[in-house]
């Protein structure tokens, strides 16, 4: 699937995007600063155990809303921005995502998700059963943000578009293709896993800084 807006008139550009978005990952609420000069690309590809897609646009922010849960929403996607910084907020807890780190989201959790300035970025996107025979409770990683090894993160950024490349090219049978969707499951697995090693070991120091206080 590939949408983009630049030829649309501006009234058709919301409706377009917001299809375009909602057909790639869910039902999300979208707000557009400058729809007049707004432009975004999207191209999305799948295979049986996950979706990646490359997605670029001018300033836009995404709302998941409580009136939005579905069960087909119980999906997670993880975000990987290659040119700007990205924001989320969640829980009222705020973080930034410079590039080079990743976020974490879940389809079934409200959240604000701000692109504030022209980015491009890396969307996964894996149901929540697939995700969770990886990652334990990967709900809880939703509340925090470059939480793991920069190197892995940048490592799994540069191995997406050799994935991209092959799903794009209609290359789905080819026994390559597949062991390279592992590649992309095995990362996210060691990317996950380590995350939720870091915060287990902060959560650790807080209570061993509590015990020496009492």
């Amino acid at each position: 699937m590939e949408i983009s807006t630049a030829n649309l008139p501006a009234k058709d550009k919301m409706t377009a995007w917001a299809s375009g978005i909602t057909s790639a990952y869910y039902d999300l609420s979208i707000n557009i600063p400058d729809i007049h000069r707004f432009h975004g690309k999207l191209v999305h590809v799948s295979t049986d155990d996950l979706e990646i897609s490359s997605l670029s646009s001018q300033p836009i922010q995404y709302v998941c809303a409580d009136k939005q849960m579905r069960q087909e929403q119980d999906s997670f996607l993880l975000a990987l921005p290659i040119h700007n910084s990205i924001e989320y907020l969640q829980q009222n807890k705020q973080f930034e995502i410079r590039p080079g780190g990743f976020l974490l989201q879940h389809g079934m959790t409200p959240y604000t998700f701000n692109n504030p300035a022209v980015n491009q970025m890396w969307v996964i996107k894996i149901a929540g059963n697939k995700l969770r025979q990886l990652c334990h409770q990967p709900e809880k990683l939703c509340l925090y943000a470059n939480a793991g090894n920069h190197d892995n993160t940048v490592f799994l950024m540069d191995y997406i578009p050799l994935v991209f490349q092959q799903l794009n090219a209609g290359n789905l049978r080819n026994p390559h293709t597949k062991l390279m969707t592992k590649h992309v499951l095995e990362l996210l697995s060691l990317l996950l896993g380590e995350s939720q090693q870091v915060l287990h070991s902060r959560v650790d120091a807080v209570i061993t800084a509590h015990l020496r206080r009492i």
